[in-house]
């Protein structure tokens, strides 16, 4: 739950402006945590 809403922080702090790049960095980031917590 932490790497989730870590995610929605990180992917929210320009929501005006959506930067791919950083949308799939935290995708990734957050692919990676469920790996580990399950």
């Amino acid at each position: 739950m932490t790497a989730w809403a870590a995610a929605i922080a990180t992917t929210g702090v320009s929501p005006a402006v959506p930067d791919y790049r950083l949308l799939v960095f935290s995708y990734f980031i957050f692919y990676i945590a469920v790996r580990i917590i399950s």
